[in-house]
């Protein structure tokens, strides 16, 4: 956040402070940590989006928990019963004095199949109105975890069983299969009535038995107490003398219980957006030696860069006083640089290069601004107009010198070959999002609907896997390109070589290159063929089927402009040799579609 904060708004590599004082600006370490006060109590985190129109969904979960809660009370008349809920299983049984509890492998998917163990807990019962409390865990009792074999490869240890972490980085793993077990030893009794645990939920097994339970299930519970006999708790293979009829009961209850947990799971996760939350009081902020967090030194409070007026507040000031001072020091007039940051922002997208063109350093290292007196009136009419951004961009756009050509001119080309001094306007190329877009509008596809979720462009990943786009993600993706998901690292499949930067970090400018790659991904990607043959289509409906005119709609919609003579008979001549849609590809890829003139 701090460095989002100064690169995007003050124009200043303040997190360059975190380690040391700045090398060549005059922030300190102390201002740094000071702007990190400022930030301590922001936290970020998927939650629940909240609309009115989550009422319906908030309505089918209350009664699918009313269900879930009437379908286990069913299930309490029976001696033990079995719940799947997330990967884990849950074995309710009527309640046991144990001093030990073991878990054995009755049946695999496969003889000697791996068995892996990520996860067992033991519940006390809720007996007299009391809590029940997890008792197999190394936080709570410290119980001995023995097992069947000593083999435990890849690094796992039999300690993990109980470690109270589940998931595929915290598993013991044996190689023995069937007949492996697993005992926990208490270091005093305790009254029990459910257990929860986790095994192989990353290996889905192949087998069902002939009445639809999976051979995951094919494992013995046993309790023993002080005496050190030893009794069934559950056992898929012992069904407790239950008729046929109660034990289709059981099964169908079972079966009932772990699609409602299937369905809550949707329902009460609804739609999530990843949003900041605010803590009620952050804890203190040190300045930490060297940067290293586990060197604090002295405390420090909230505040913002000293040289530009900041001042610190007291360490104990409120979370949201912090953020309200900070506020009101970044968009104040008397800051000299939020508001010519902003406006040199604004010169950027308009012309591809700011003013100053290192956006995020205004400091010793960064740019000189090309046109100094420009850039302080421009600050000025920001201010002024209070603050008014539109009002801005109408004062750039309709300048003389935002509306002169881009055509060279000598005597300019010798002297300023960059248009840095704005000789005549400076023709860049438009950005990945401006192409890909663009290329949507021409072809009549693009979605304008405005808000709700981004899409997902990107099919699904394994647990080591990157992150691979779809062959074809389909119109649902033909939004505009700020609405699709980004995926740190990864690659959208065609756009990315158009410096499209990496979303892990803050990029104050883009690169500006120009590759085989961009010309291959913009001629021969699957994206572009679609958009041509879309666009093709779409200029045959408008004006029938004469060449001529579908040339003439084409440039139109393409070019903003007729053809010349010249590239009317080209056109002509690959409609005859090939087809429209391979003009319309040619177009799109043109200098004069992809390049700001």
């Amino acid at each position: 956040v701090v460095q989002n904060v100064g690169n995007g708004m003050l124009g200043l590599t303040v997190s360059c402070a975190r380690c040391h004082n700045h090398k060549f600006d005059p922030i300190s370490q102390r201002d740094y940590y000071r702007m990190t006060a400022t930030f301590a109590g922001v936290a970020f985190e998927d939650r629940p989006w909240r609309k009115e129109s989550e009422k319906p969904r908030l309505a089918e979960l209350a009664q699918a928990e009313a269900r879930a809660a009437f379908v286990r009370q069913e299930l309490r008349d029976f001696p033990s019963v079995r719940e799947h809920d997330q990967g884990k299983y849950s074995d309710h049984f009527r309640p046991v004095e144990a001093r030990r509890i073991r878990l054995t492998v009755t049946a695999t998917d496969a003889e000697n199949s791996p068995v892996a163990f990520d996860g067992i807990e033991v519940f006390t019962a809720a007996d007299g109105g009391i809590v029940p409390q997890q008792v197999a865990s190394k936080n709570r009792g410290n119980p001995t975890v023995t097992t069947s074999d000593s083999y435990v490869p890849h690094a796992s240890h039999a300690a993990l069983i109980v470690d109270a972490e589940f998931g595929k980085n915290s598993q013991w793993v044996s190689l023995q299969g069937r007949g492996t077990w697993v005992e926990i030893e208490f270091r005093q009794p305790h009254r029990i009535d459910h257990i929860r645990w986790s095994r192989n939920r990353t290996q889905p097994l192949r087998e069902a038995t002939a009445d639809g339970r999976n051979l995951a299930s094919r494992w013995r519970i046993e309790a023993a107490g002080e005496s050190g006999a030893w009794q069934t708790l559950a056992d898929e293979e012992r069904w407790d003398g239950l008729s046929a009829a109660e034990a289709a009961r059981r099964l169908a209850l079972e079966q009932e219980i772990n699609e409602l947990n299937v369905r809550l799971i949707a329902l009460r996760r609804g739609p999530q957006v990843f949003a900041g939350r605010f803590m009620a009081q952050p804890d203190a902020m040190h300045v930490l030696m060297r940067g290293d967090p586990e060197e604090p030194r002295e405390a420090v409070g909230a505040g913002a860069v000293e040289i530009l007026g900041g001042e610190e507040m007291a360490i104990d000031t409120p979370e949201s006083a912090r953020r309200v001072a900070f506020a009101r020091w970044v968009a104040s007039p008397e800051n000299p640089l939020t508001a010519r940051v902003a406006v040199n922002r604004l010169w950027q997208h308009h012309f591809g290069v700011g003013l100053v063109d290192t956006p995020g350093d205004f400091g010793a290292v960064g740019s000189r601004p090309t046109h100094p007196e420009l850039l302080d009136w421009l600050t000025r009419e920001l201010v002024t107009k209070g603050w008014s951004l539109k009002a801005v961009h109408r004062l750039i756009v309709t300048s003389a010198t935002y509306r002169q050509s881009s055509r060279p001119v000598e005597t300019a080309l010798r002297i300023d070959p960059e248009s840095r001094l704005l000789g005549r306007f400076p023709p860049h190329r438009l950005d990945a999002e401006t192409i890909r877009d663009s290329m949507l509008a021409v072809s009549g596809s693009l979605d304008l609907k405005m808000g709700g979720p981004g899409v997902n462009i990107y099919g699904p990943k394994g647990a080591f896997d990157e992150w691979k786009p779809k062959d074809d993600p389909g119109p649902a993706s033909w939004r505009r390109m700020i609405y699709l998901a980004k995926m740190r690292g990864s690659d959208d499949g065609m756009f990315k070589a158009f410096d499209l930067p990496d979303c892990g970090q803050v990029v104050t400018k883009r690169g500006n290159s120009t590759t085989p790659l961009q010309a291959l991904n913009l001629l021969n990607g699957r994206f572009t063929i679609e958009q041509s043959r879309r666009l093709a289509n779409r200029i045959v409906e408008d004006v029938g089927g004469d060449p001529t005119r579908q040339i003439e709609r084409l440039f139109l919609l393409t070019l903003a402009r007729p053809p010349r003579a010249n590239e009317l008979a080209a056109c002509l001549a690959t409609i005859q040799a090939d087809e429209f849609s391979t003009v319309c590809r040619a177009l799109l890829n043109s200098n004069e579609f992809l390049f700001l003139p």
